[in-house]
């Protein structure tokens, strides 16, 4: 049996996720953990109002990702490097020296919901695909909220050792501050490049495999440190596999939301068409662009009351699982491309999942 790597039947695997990231339970979870993460944002830009954090990401993001599709549809290759980092780096980077506290903070809690709900859609996925069985929902939330603790020190694993690493660093900034002592510290200053060079070593090491990263801490029972060695070496083995595979599911991930987006909007104008036909009385809810979901009142800026805010809430709802639909879809893409990826350097067959099998 040939366990190595075999680029179609592997790209059809990614690509196989997109769509069983419709099933109904599953979008529950990543509806819950996207609430979780827009709570957090609603309640922090609440706090500071003058910045907006949440926001600001959100919107740099959504650009990044509008100038993506444009770019795949065009064909532009360059235009293709430059929306991937314009909605996954930008933003982030934007936040780290914009707003540091948001992003550190907002980066633990996700961390934790991914542990929880992203540990148990892929497990979900991944039991449905290679032993086509049906894992529960309730059954997958309660494994993965005992297995935590590993799940979530394999994403944060590498941060906090490179914040180790840097507080040295920080211990000679202080000293530093002593009169007459900064001249010192400065003809010794290469030794410590040392755990600045280990620190940003980790942390390439770390973005690298982050892709993946999800998929080894839901599908394997070792520590933290060797998840997150293993995923590395996965992709160092098979850079060219991995490339390609990263590629088929932004394309998926973009072709599937074109499709989902374009339901949800088709759904949002049937309600207020036939709403506006039949009951002349109904409050008229915004309507909603296509891709981006962006909700548009119509006339005024704002909701005129009670009722149209009601319907408003309903409208994001649409809008929120559709949005439900991608964080489901970029999860089982990182649990699907992890099994591939093994199998094409460990030669280990996608049900060698003992662990998975026995819930």
């Amino acid at each position: 049996m040939d366990l190595g790597p075999r680029i179609s039947e592997d790209a059809s695997c990614v690509i196989g996720a997109a769509t069983s990231a419709m099933r109904p339970d599953r979008i529950l979870l990543g509806w819950l953990l996207l609430m979780g993460v827009v709570v957090f944002g609603a309640v922090w830009d609440a706090a500071d109002d003058e910045r907006r954090p949440a926001i600001t990401w959100l919107e740099q993001t959504r650009e990044g990702a509008q100038s993506f599709a444009s770019a795949v549809m065009n064909g532009d290759v360059e235009g293709i490097g430059t929306g991937v980092l314009g909605f996954l780096v930008e933003p982030t980077m934007h936040a780290w020296w914009h707003a540091r506290s948001f992003l550190v903070i907002g980066a633990l809690l996700v961390g934790a919901l991914v542990a929880i709900f992203g540990t148990a859609l892929i497990r979900m996925d991944v039991a449905r695909l290679v032993f086509d069985r049906d894992v529960g929902l309730v059954t997958a939330v309660g494994h993965a909220g005992r297995i935590w603790r590993r799940t979530y020190g394999t994403l944060i694993l590498a941060p906090v050792l490179a914040l180790i690493l840097l507080s040295p660093l920080v211990v000679v900034g202080l000293i530093a501050a002593i009169p007459g002592i900064s001249l010192l510290l400065s003809l010794i200053w290469g030794i410590l490049l040392l755990p600045a060079f280990a620190a940003a070593l980790v942390t390439v090491c770390w973005l690298i495999a982050l892709p993946i990263l999800s998929g080894a801490m839901a599908l394997e029972v070792g520590d933290p440190v060797e998840n997150v060695i293993r995923s590395f070496v996965l992709v160092r083995r098979r850079p060219v596999v991995f490339c390609v595979l990263i590629l088929v599911a932004l394309v998926t991930l973009l072709v599937g939301w074109l499709i989902v987006s374009a339901i949800a909007a088709i759904t949002v104008h049937y309600l207020n068409a036939a709403s506006g036909f039949f009951l002349s009385a109904t409050p008229e809810g915004p309507a909603v662009t296509w891709p981006g979901l962006v909700a548009v009142w119509s006339g005024e800026d704002r909701p005129r009351g009670w009722s149209d805010s009601l319907v408003g809430f309903w409208t994001s709802l649409v809008v929120s699982l559709a949005w439900a639909w991608a964080v489901v879809a970029m999860l089982q893409f990182s649990g699907r491309m992890y099994l591939v990826l093994r199998r094409a350097v460990e030669r280990l067959p996608l049900d060698e999942l003992d662990d998975v099998e026995a819930q």
